[in-house]
């Protein structure tokens, strides 16, 4: 699609953004916003591509967000979970 066209002689912002995500070439998407501001692509390019890559970084720990604390014994609701009551 558009988005995975070159921009000039750059190369495409995604590619390398979840390329640079998955080997912890940066410390979180917000770092990776910078980096791509820094190499002068443009904001209406950034913000779409981060929008992105957001729940792949995610997944990774990258998203610049504290994990929830829960207790893996019970859900978030703080009880058992279903199969902890049901099996014991």
């Amino acid at each position: 699609g558009a988005q995975d066209q070159p921009l000039g002689d750059l190369p495409t912002p995604r590619r390398p953004g979840a390329l640079a995500l998955t080997e912890k070439a940066v410390k979180d998407i917000d770092a990776l916003a910078k980096v791509f501001e820094t190499a002068g692509i443009p904001k209406d390019r950034i913000a779409p591509t981060i929008r992105a890559l957001t729940p792949y970084a995610a997944i990774l720990d990258r998203d610049g967000n504290p994990k929830p604390a829960v207790d893996p014994a019970k859900g978030p609701s703080g009880q058992p979970s279903f199969w902890k009551r049901l099996l014991g």
